[in-house]
């Protein structure tokens, strides 16, 4: 899902820098100068230097450069006045790539207050002696391997704006020390290994505005503690193994405006109290155990860009007061069981990109004026729903749509013939259906389909299209991946032209009434991985191009009225079904058949 986040975690780092630009090109420091003041920051620096062991950059040779004073050291900055001068400030390693662990003795930088080793190859531990860095506001080792617990002593260092430890391998709890930081602004531990429960103590950090624990295997319930984070503005608890229910407490967090509650194991009811959030950007529960309705008070959420409910199992009907959600850009309901229409002020939500209601039980038309009332729509994905009736002729009007996802629905009447003004189209799903082609006219949507040169699957399948299929097919997108026309009322050949779909992976044209030979033409797919043209009356001979076809896994021609012998030629074909069956085929079978020892071979 592509998310519209504002992120503010990066402003408060930058906020917690430790020195001004003056002090980041601190003035030349004499020798003398670095033996008297630093001498102890000297040999820190050294003693981490000798843990490093790979600098691919050479980003390090200032350090071993004794005519470079160690102020002057790529990623050192010292004080250029007061009680710091001298003294290093500031360590900020980031993005080098790095090999190697942190050495202990980075607890005697006793004047650093910014720390940043993210984006490197550190292993190994935390040390225990970062607790000494008193004056420490920020810290950031994410991105590297960094293992075992997270050190407690870190509570110590009281001066704390900034904790980032994510994408490492840290293990344990997450510990209870930290909520002493009052000025704690950001915790991210989030893409670790961390077990146990969210402590309750977490609650106690009133400054905290950004707390970052996805993708960790924390269990328990969320504590109602965090709905005392009044600073909050991002909280991630996604991709957990959290349980219980959402605390109605989190409705109290008015600066709140990304919240992340998906992959977990909540249940219960979405608390109404949610709807106070008035500065919510992202709500995401997707992927939980919810139940019950969708509270009607979301509806007041007025600055919400992403609503995404997807595989839960709420039940009852859409709210109308969603229609009020006028900065909504992405609208995800699918995977629940929803019933009843769309309700008309849906159709007022004119920024919207993605809509997503499939796999419920709605029922109803679509609107005739979808196509206007979303125009600046990238994916439209209803089926797997009761809907009927046709497809709106305006649907061609949000002329951005990529995806377009109508399959098994009760959809009917023939397809637009302007499906060709979505020019970025990737998808078009309209399988399983009741749509009709019963003369050549309505066939020119896929004359049409040849102006989306992007498209990347179309499948058509199961639905009551008659008549022949017309050689413009042979003029799709050579990006197409996938081609299903199966189970409709097809007659005539197949398009010699279909070889031109050079990239095709899957052809299913089964269960028609197809006649006439295998296009020699299909032997060009060089990457064509199934094959099914089963149940049609194809005749003539297997082509041995078909050999030709080396990712060519699954060939399903049976009954039909194929002649001749069966190629050898497939030997070079990595088959895992060959179904023949039900043919005219004559002659033995060739023993090439029987060296693909990974054939399941029905004929």
């Amino acid at each position: 899902m592509s998310i519209l986040v504002v992120m503010q975690f990066f402003m408060v780092a930058s906020l917690c820098l430790p020195c001004s630009a003056n002090t980041m090109h601190a003035a030349t420091l004499s020798a003398a100068e670095i033996s008297t003041t630093s001498a102890t920051d000297h040999q820190a620096l050294m003693s981490l230097r000798s843990m490093i062991k790979e600098d691919p950059f050479q980003a390090l040779n200032s350090w071993e450069n004794q005519s470079i004073p160690m102020c002057q050291w790529r990623g050192v900055a010292c004080g250029t006045r007061g009680h710091p001068r001298g003294r290093v400030v500031a360590l900020d390693l980031h993005g080098l790539n790095l090999l190697g662990t942190i050495s202990s003795s980075i607890g005697n930088l006793t004047y650093l207050r910014h720390f940043g080793l993210q984006e490197n190859r550190f292993y190994g531990t935390i040390p225990t002696e970062v607790g000494h860095l008193v004056q420490l506001k920020y810290l950031n080792v994410s991105r590297n391997s960094i293992g075992r617990e997270i050190p407690p002593t870190l509570a110590t260092c009281v001066q704390l704006r900034v904790i980032d430890l994510r994408h490492n391998m840290h293990k344990g709890s997450v510990p209870q020390e930290l909520a002493s930081l009052d000025n704690l602004e950001v915790l991210a531990l989030g893409y670790n290994n961390l077990t146990g429960s969210i402590p309750v103590e977490i609650g106690n950090l009133k400054a905290l505005k950004y707390l970052h624990l996805r993708a960790n295997l924390l269990v328990g319930e969320i504590p109602v503690e965090v709905g005392n984070l009044r600073n909050l503005t991002d909280l991630y608890l996604n991709f957990n193994g959290l349980s219980g229910s959402v605390p109605a407490s989190l409705g109290g967090l008015q600066k709140l405006q990304i919240l992340y509650l998906s992959g977990n194991q909540l249940s219960g009811l979405i608390p109404p109290s949610l709807g106070n959030l008035s500065s919510l950007l992202v709500l995401d529960v997707q992927k939980n155990g919810l139940t019950g309705s969708i509270p009607e008070s979301l509806g007041n959420l007025n600055l919400l860009n992403v609503l995404s409910l997807t595989s839960n199992s709420f039940t009852g009907s859409i709210p109308h007061t969603l229609g009020k959600l006028s900065s909504l850009v992405e609208f995800y309901l699918n995977g629940n069981q929803l019933e009843g229409s769309i309700p008309p002020s849906v159709y007022n939500l004119s920024s919207l990109q993605y809509f997503v209601v499939e796999v419920n039980n709605l029922s109803g038309s679509v609107s005739d004026d979808l196509g206007n009332k979303f125009p600046q729509l990238k994916q439209l994905s209803i089926g797997h729903n009761q809907f009927h009736g046709s497809i709106p002729e305006s649907l061609c009007n949000a002329s951005m749509l990529e995806i377009v996802q109508l399959g098994h629905t009760f959809l009917s009447g023939v397809i637009p013939k302007c499906l060709g003004a979505m020019k970025s189209l990737l998808v078009l799903f309209l399988q399983s259906g009741q749509l009709e082609a019963r003369n050549d006219a309505d066939w020119d949507f896929i004359s049409s389909l040849t102006n989306c040169s992007m498209l990347q699957y179309l499948d058509l399948g199961n639905n009551k299209l008659e008549g022949v299929l017309p050689n413009s097919i042979a003029n799709l997108s050579t990006n197409l991946i996938i081609l299903g026309l199966a189970n409709n009322m097809l007659q005539g050949n197949i398009p010699e032209g279909i070889g031109n779909l050079v990239n095709l992976q899957y052809l299913h044209l089964e269960d028609n009434l197809l006649h006439g030979k295998i296009p020699e033409s299909i032997g060009n797919l060089a990457i064509l991985g199934e094959l099914y043209l089963s149940n049609n009356s194809l005749s003539g001979p297997i082509p041995p191009k078909l050999g030709n076809l080396t990712a060519l896994n699954r060939l399903v021609l049976a009954q039909n009225v194929l002649t001749g012998p069966i190629p050898s030629s497939l030997r070079s074909c990595p088959l895992e079904t060959l179904s023949l069956q039900f043919n005219k085929l004559v002659g033995p079978i060739p023993k090439e058949i029987f060296l693909i020892s990974w054939v399941n071979y029905t004929s």
